[in-house]
């Protein structure tokens, strides 16, 4: 046949009634022939036009082509799971979070303003019914600074940088995965390994390597820095960067509701509120010593953080 059925259905359907013309004469050789025997044949001279479709045929993909007759070479797109925040005051506020002019007042009645607050997340997973942890699939080859030696290794990619001045919602990793979930859970800061990462060794816009969080090779990485004014008019400001093993803290989120149902094929969205003035309920930021205040901190910091919603995303 001179035309591909993907050139055009009239196209092929017109090159195809030449060779129906040489059946029709065959077929009227015939004394007697059946009238199936010409649907037939019809049917098998319109279909030789049809060209087999390559797509993703794996149905927990988001680009599954239920149209596709043949698989494709590693074409099939897989779910993400993202997180996105709300950057409030606190339980009983709608209101968000404000640098700069906003005054604010700690636990021991003292007025400041927020300068800044980013912070890391990571080793992120969900949690099924049964206690089952579901990771994000994703892995990166890096660098890591081990006793002041360079050493490759793989590392798993599970990182959130959060911060009031990033508006999108943060890529944590493929999660190919359905089901039900019942909780989430991460790690405010980075576990060992993560934490000897040398950022050049990380893709550009990677979380670990565009925050401007890295220490150096010997300590890493600061886990949560905070900056705020001395006050409600005041110019001066404190910075506090909180790291090391004895602040990582591990955070355990219910789902709402109780129970979710994530379907194959699709990118998941939780949606976390973070109640910012919780931060400093029980601080006073004129007296406290920057240890108690680091502690006070990252205690404050896993009780502000609740579950809003898991959606699916087209």
């Amino acid at each position: 046949m001179g035309k591909k059925w993907n050139n055009g259905i009239m196209e092929c359907w017109n090159d195809g009634m030449l060779e129906f013309g040489v059946i029709m004469r065959w077929y009227n050789s015939f004394k007697s022939p059946h009238p199936l025997i010409l649907c037939l044949l019809l049917v098998i001279n319109i279909t030789s036009c049809y060209e087999p479709k390559e797509g993703c045929l794996d149905i927990n993909a988001t680009n599954f082509a239920v149209d596709a007759d043949n698989e494709c070479n590693n074409c099939c797109e897989y779910p993400i799971l993202k997180l996105a925040f709300l950057h409030k005051l606190n339980n009983n506020s709608e209101n968000n979070l404000n640098y700069n002019d906003s005054i604010y007042i700690d636990g021991a009645g003292n007025s400041f303003r927020i300068k800044n607050i980013q912070f890391f997340i990571s080793n992120v997973r969900l949690v099924r019914p049964d206690g089952t942890e579901v990771y994000p699939s994703d892995a990166l080859e890096v660098e890591i600074s081990e006793s002041g030696t360079k050493k490759d290794t793989i590392l798993a990619n599970n990182f959130a940088i959060v911060s009031r001045n990033i508006f999108n919602a943060s890529a944590i990793g493929t999660f190919a995965n359905g089901g039900n979930f019942s909780k989430i859970r991460f790690t405010l800061g980075l576990s060992d390994l993560s934490n000897q990462v040398i950022p050049t060794s990380l893709p550009a816009g990677h979380p670990l390597r565009t925050t401007g969080m890295y220490v150096n090779a010997d300590s890493g990485y600061v886990f949560n820095s905070l900056e705020w004014f001395n006050g409600a008019s005041d110019r001066t400001t404190t910075l506090l960067k909180i790291a090391t093993e004895p602040y990582l803290r591990e955070v355990e989120l219910t789902l709402m509701p109780p129970e979710v149902s994530i379907i194959e094929g699709f990118d998941i969205r939780v949606t976390l509120r973070i109640n910012y003035l919780t931060w400093f309920s029980d601080v006073n930021l004129k007296s406290d010593a920057p240890a108690t205040l680091a502690t006070k901190f990252v205690k404050n910091a896993a009780n502000s953080i609740s579950v809003i919603s898991v959606l699916p995303e087209e």
